[in-house]
């Protein structure tokens, strides 16, 4: 990944897929781009998964960020969902389209 490119594409909204070994693991990746901490406080920040507000999380060395798996399994590995900073403290995750 170039210099700056996790950071345009979650400026952007970042639109995918769970893996299922994230599922499973309870993370979600999002991105290994040092810039990120010019729009995230990526050592603490809460992430919002369909109403469910996460307070304190952060990046691992990774560019992983823990959610509680359940979570992920009630969004599934066929759904899209779009991952976006809506401020510097927090993460917005929309189940987009289910494919059921």
């Amino acid at each position: 990944m170039a210099t700056g490119q996790g950071f345009t594409r979650l400026r952007k909204g970042i639109v995918r897929t769970i893996y299922p070994h994230e599922m499973r693991r309870g993370y979600l990746f999002l991105s290994m781009d040092r810039s990120l901490t010019k729009i995230l406080d990526t050592s603490d920040f809460e992430v919002a998964v369909s109403g469910q507000v996460y307070p304190s999380r952060h990046l691992d060395a990774w560019g992983r960020f823990s959610i509680p798996a359940e979570s992920l399994r009630r969004i599934g590995t066929s759904n899209e969902i779009r991952i976006a900073v809506s401020s510097k403290k927090r993460l917005d995750v929309q189940v987009l389209r289910t494919n059921k």
